[in-house]
């Protein structure tokens, strides 16, 4: 079963973080006034890509549903689940750590502060790199790739996915009310605690669990759409075809505030519009993009590492930049190939044969 439309959804998602990043290492007035413009539109992702890292969690629990009602065995799922993540992850890792020994990067004059003083913005020892390979979660573990934090709940969510498939088969008399309790009690510890409500890393045992099931109600959220699947989409080709169109509006402005449940709920509409009525989500190039989603989230913060500083000096930063979202689709492309679609094969291997093919699970 290929959900095409999803693959597409994940691409510009992807997209979308890597011209975030980008934003942000460009410094300036032009720059930071562009980005408070475009922080009220659609475009948002674009200058903050929260919205795009929930909608990456909320895929994961939708196609992960799938798969596992298609698969059962905790087992062979969770080896599944981590080759698929960690292999792609630890050569992003270890990508990282070789251009930093190459390169001994020292700050960019005309780059913003977050460019040089979060990644790679620490001494690479072995200490370090093992810290980021066990996925600790904390931000000395993640300085290689910045992007890993997503990464660290998506593998510990996976491996209690079993449980989250039971709660979404409740009936949603209980499911609805039992997650928005979930959601401000957790909240609520979390500001108890002096935790931010958009919380990204876990520094120490309660900081983590509590971030980790911050985020359980993104995949609880995918796991309930996929199991009401077939009602939902039969329900929406009912509309007429100006209904469907406007409930794209809600979809992307759920996603404008980046509070992280209202960009649950508009991930959650767009993935059944998405499924109803691809259209234009079906086309090849999208398609291509969403094949190579993972790789592309995975590599384009080291590709921007290097491009910057391996030209600071030679090249105005925004000039710089402006090579990273065409050299990180060609690196995607290539790791896809290289080591993705490798790793994913061998994890589809993994724990014994199955004679039902499985959709692609999401990552991010």
């Amino acid at each position: 079963m290929r959900l095409k439309a999803l693959d597409a959804l994940r691409g510009i998602a992807a997209l979308m973080v890597v011209l975030y990043h980008c934003w942000q290492t460009l410094d300036g007035t032009l720059a930071d006034s562009m980005r408070a413009v475009l922080l009220y539109t659609p475009l948002k992702p674009v200058v903050g890509a929260r919205p795009a890292v929930v909608l990456f969690f909320v895929l994961s629990g939708f196609v992960l549903a799938l798969a596992l009602r298609r698969e059962p065995g905790w087992r062979r799922f969770a080896l599944r689940r981590v080759a698929r993540i960690w292999l792609p992850f630890a050569f992003s890792v270890a990508l990282s750590a070789m251009l930093y020994l190459a390169l001994t990067p020292q700050p960019v004059a005309g780059a913003n502060a977050w460019f040089n003083g979060d990644p790679w913005a620490m001494p690479l020892t072995p200490a370090v790199l093992v810290r980021h390979l066990l996925m600790l979660g904390d931000v000395e573990g993640t300085r290689l790739n910045v992007v890993m934090w997503s990464l660290v709940y998506e593998l510990r969510l996976s491996l209690v996915f079993p449980l989250l498939l039971g709660l979404a088969a409740l009936p949603l008399r209980w499911l609805v009310p039992g997650m928005l309790a979930f959601q401000l009690a957790v909240d609520g510890a979390l500001r108890a605690a002096g935790l931010p409500l958009a919380p990204f890393h876990g520094e120490g045992g309660l900081a983590a669990l509590l971030t980790t099931l911050h985020f359980a109600n993104c995949f609880l959220m995918g796991c309930a759409l996929a199991l009401r699947l077939a009602a939902i989409t039969a329900a929406l080709r009912r509309l007429p075809a100006w209904a469907f169109a406007g409930l794209w509006l809600p979809a992307m402005a759920l996603q404008m505030p980046s509070v992280d449940v209202t960009c649950t709920l508009g991930a959650g509409l767009m993935i059944m519009l998405a499924l109803a009525r691809p259209g234009v989500l079906e086309a090849r190039p999208l398609l291509w993009l969403g094949r190579i989603s993972y790789s592309l989230y995975l590599v384009h913060v080291p590709v921007l590492l290097a491009v910057v500083h391996g030209l600071a000096g030679l090249v105005p930063v925004p000039w710089a930049v402006a090579l990273v979202p065409g050299l990180s689709l060609l690196a995607g492309w290539g790791t896809y190939v290289a080591v993705e679609a490798p790793a994913a094969a061998w994890a589809r291997r993994l724990g014994g044969s199955s004679s039902t093919a499985t959709p692609r699970v999401a990552v991010a």
